[in-house]
């Protein structure tokens, strides 16, 4: 059974089949890696670290201004709303990349910015609420009538909702301002960096062409120095060729390299 299986594997469909399943994993692996994720290990420190000091912020906050029958409530909202932000950081991230927001006005930016924070925002506090209020929600309406005496469940939960919404929103915001404006600040000394290197050879060329130039002048003049020498002192001239021919062979040498030695 096992043979007949390994000869059905091997065959010729199959193989062709496994070759482009693999080739169509590879293109969506390249896909994630380029738009999704960053190579960049400041992008991972920034974000994973931003997360858990709001994580860290909001559980000590809650500990010490909120009572202690609501912690394990809020305890739960927040690793919801931090699992949430964080999945949330790399799709605007990918959103920004694949949409090249960088070439687009400020305008347009700022609008698709805010649009974005608010949907991704609205799933975040929808999950949230959902999932912390069907474990603790006598808890949570049982702090939002000492806050708020007579308070109704529903008007408890709407407060709730849109307080979360409008805070996870303003969080999102930041800190696709912040990808946004250390992205561009990278770009900017990238364009600086590659236009001094095209300075650089623009200065390079300029000077391989001076050169071009001047070689033939000095071999005219040197040339003939040498055909008037011969005639009046022939042992002079020799030296003089012997000179030419060393110069020459040392400009082919070092015509290849970058730099020379000031001693040269």
């Amino acid at each position: 059974m096992f043979k007949r299986l390994k000869s059905a594997w091997n065959k010729p469909r199959v193989l062709e089949a496994r070759a482009e399943f693999k080739e169509y994993s590879q293109n969506i692996r390249a896909s994630l890696n380029k738009d999704l994720f960053d190579a960049s290990p400041d992008f991972w420190s920034y974000h994973v670290g931003g997360v858990v000091l709001l994580l860290a912020l909001d559980l000590v906050l809650n500990s010490l201004l909120r009572p202690a029958y609501v912690w394990e409530f809020q305890t739960l909202a927040g690793t919801i709303w931090g699992a949430g932000f964080f999945v949330s950081g790399f799709a605007l991230r990918s959103h920004y990349k694949r949409a090249k927001w960088e070439t687009q006005s400020h305008t347009t930016v700022l609008f698709k910015s805010v649009a974005s924070c608010v949907f991704f925002s609205f799933f975040i506090v929808l999950t949230m609420s959902v999932i912390s209020m069907s474990f603790y929600f006598d808890d949570f309406y049982m702090y939002s009538r000492s806050q708020t005496p007579g308070i109704s469940s529903i008007r408890a939960v709407i407060e709730f909702f849109f307080r979360n919404w409008f805070g996870s929103s303003f969080y999102l915001l930041c800190w696709i301002m912040l990808y946004i404006g250390i992205t561009s600040r990278r770009q900017t000394k990238q364009m600086e960096i590659d236009n001094l290197r095209l300075q650089n050879s623009l200065k390079e060329a300029e000077l391989s062409s001076l050169s071009n130039q001047l070689n033939p002048h000095f071999l005219f003049n040197a040339l003939n120095n040498i055909r008037f020498m011969i005639h009046e002192d022939a042992t002079n001239a020799e030296k003089m060729l012997m000179s030419l021919s060393s110069v020459l062979r040392y400009s082919l040498d070092s015509s290849k390299n970058v730099s020379v030695a000031l001693k040269d």
